[in-house]
């Protein structure tokens, strides 16, 4: 039981991170994980009047 508290603990931790890093990101759009090729990689879109950029 104790290790499930650890893990959640743990994991509930990994998303703070995440988070704290994501609002530390220089851009003012979305950020966005693509995976492409069993290789993950950031996208920020942004809306510019209309568009997507």
């Amino acid at each position: 039981m104790s290790e499930t508290f650890d893990e959640i603990r743990s994991l509930l931790q990994q998303k703070a991170e995440c988070q704290a890093r994501r609002n530390l990101l220089p851009y003012d759009g979305t950020p966005e994980i693509k995976e492409q090729k069993g290789e993950k990689y950031i996208y920020v879109r942004k809306r510019v009047g209309s568009r997507l950029t």
